[in-house]
Order: C-alpha cells, then structure tokens, then sequence
C-alpha cells in the first residue's frame, strides 16, 4: 500500500498490525501432496487467495489490467475486477480467465449501474463485489500534494459510459489537485439508498 485517504494513518495502521504477522515453519512433514485448493464463496481457487480489486493498472504496467486476469488465470486464483480500470471488461473477458468477478460501485446514474451489470452478465463474470465504503471519498493528501492525474493516453474504461456529462473517464488534475479527487466527485461514486 502507497497511498490512502486523510493522513493515512489507518493504511499505516493496517501495515504495522500485518507486519506483527509471522509465519510458523512446519518441518519434518511430508510435503510431496500439498494442496490448497479451495472454493471461496462458490468460486474455485488453486489457493485460499483471490486477486482484489485494484484501480488503474495502466499505471504500472502496459497491458493493464489484462497482464493481471492473465496472471490469475495462470495461477488458478480469482480476479476481481475494479470498476475504476484502464481496461475494459471485454478486454478482461478475451483473456479466457473463467472466474472472474465484477467490482461495482453503486453511482448516483442508475441507468450506468445497470449498464455495468448486464456487460458483466453477458461477458460471463461469475458475481459482482458490491462495493460499499465510498459514499465520501476521504481526502486523498497525498495525491493533493502530487497533484494526480491519469496519464494522456490512459483512460478509466468502464467510466466512459459516462459520455460527455462527464471528463471522469481522464481523471485528470483539477484545481483541487487530485484527479481522484475529481472523478470521484463527478461520478458521483457513492452509494444512495
């Protein structure tokens, strides 16, 4: 974890609780038939692990968030799919990965929502992971200070549904500083009863 909201104390609280996790050697045991399939929720894993949803890949690597569900695939664990992607969910369908799940933020345009389950349905993603601790976006300091903004050539995919009510697809910096910032507030990202 790089970056959170507000001053970050709860992502370096949460980096301190995991680092005071350690792992127990079993030695002297018969290692020759280990197998940690398991099935999560309904869905087949190879290990008791599933890839969590995780935004704008695009920053990191040149195949996106395609380079992730094919890894996945490779190694038999789930993919969740993050809403606020630089590919597309035809895109991460045409990997041939065959459990895949659809991160989904519950926007204030009902019409995009329902737009979003029905290509994850027909592109047979196995469920949706309904995400529900956005209804504010905390203050992202960090990214106020760098003044983020997506790169020219990428864009947030799933967000372009959005049309031209909206430049959220960009994400680009604001006078606010934060392009994240700025998506979230003309997206209107949040939950509404």
């Amino acid at each position: 974890m790089l970056s959170g909201s507000e001053s970050m104390f709860s992502m370096n609280e949460n980096r301190l609780s995991f680092s005071r996790l350690k792992l127990l050697p079993r030695l002297l045991r018969d290692v020759s038939k280990i197998d940690m399939s398991c099935s999560i929720l309904g869905v087949q894993s190879s290990m008791p692990v599933w890839i969590a949803p995780m935004a704008m890949h695009g920053l990191c690597h040149p195949d996106r968030e395609v380079a992730t569900a094919k890894a996945a695939a490779a190694e038999g664990v789930p993919y969740v799919f993050s809403t606020v992607a630089t590919s597309s969910m035809q895109e991460i369908a045409q990997t041939g990965h065959d459990n895949t799940v659809f991160q989904l933020y519950v926007i204030r345009d009902r019409g995009v929502v329902e737009q979003w389950v029905r290509t994850a349905e027909r592109l047979g993603f196995k469920a949706l992971m309904v995400t529900v601790d956005a209804q504010r976006l905390g203050r992202r300091e960090a990214d106020e200070r760098n003044q983020f903004t997506l790169p020219a050539h990428l864009q947030l995919k799933n967000l372009e549904l959005l049309g031209n009510r909206t430049r959220a697809s960009q994400a680009r910096a604001s006078s606010q500083g934060s392009g994240l910032t700025t998506l979230f507030a003309q997206v209107e990202m949040r939950s509404v009863a």
